[in-house]
């Protein structure tokens, strides 16, 4: 989900997502546990100048019967609270349960996060232990693209961003938010760009 969530939102332009870690292997494997796991991610979160921190989960309980989505932020942030909002929307327009979003600053990516100085939040995607939410929104790739969509949807309309586009003109190469050209030094898809003002845009390599 979170691969997939990376893919999306590197379509839009005004972001760098950094991933702590895009295998099983443990990122940092000289952690003393879990929660010293989780702090050092935070801690190399903040050597990226991070604005936030999202951390992917699939929910679990005893019973078969809860289900849906819910998103855990940090009560002292209005902005973590925003950003759980607007990605908790995304996720129950997909058809999940609207478990709403929850405060919480005893979990530790939530807490770390704040203490490195920008908000985390923490995203249940749906319950393994649910029939439903299984065959609804798990049990394939497709499936979960679906859920890693929804995500970065949220977290770009927290941030305010738009997809853009490239567009070749007479030789030349332009690229389009919402219709306008794009100019000045630009950071598109993983890559920086110039594009001269002075050229009405235009690339220069």
């Amino acid at each position: 989900i979170a691969q997939y969530c990376k893919e999306e939102l590197e379509q839009y332009s005004g972001i760098t997502v950094y991933m702590t870690r895009e295998s099983a292997a443990c990122p940092f494997p000289n952690s003393k546990d879990n929660i010293d796991d989780i702090k050092q991610r935070t801690a190399w979160a903040k050597t990226k100048g991070a604005d936030v921190f999202v951390s992917f989960h699939l929910n679990s309980n005893n019973s078969s019967s809860p289900n849906g989505a819910e998103v855990y932020y940090p009560k002292t942030s209005s902005g973590g609270a925003a950003l759980a909002q607007k990605i908790q929307n995304e996720l129950v327009t997909l058809g999940l349960k609207n478990r709403g979003i929850k405060a919480n600053e005893t979990l530790a990516v939530i807490n770390s996060s704040m203490k490195n100085g920008f908000p985390g939040v923490l995203i249940e995607h749906a319950f393994v232990s649910n029939s439903s939410d299984v065959n609804n929104y798990l049990n394939s790739d497709e499936k979960l693209k679906k859920l890693g969509i929804a995500d970065a949807k949220g977290i770009a309309r927290y941030f305010g961003l738009s997809k853009g586009y490239w567009k070749d003109e007479n030789g030349k190469r332009y690229y389009y938010i919402n219709g306008q050209k794009v100019t000045g030094e630009k950071y598109i898809s993983g890559k920086w760009y110039y594009l001269n003002p002075e050229k009405n845009g235009a690339m220069e390599t």
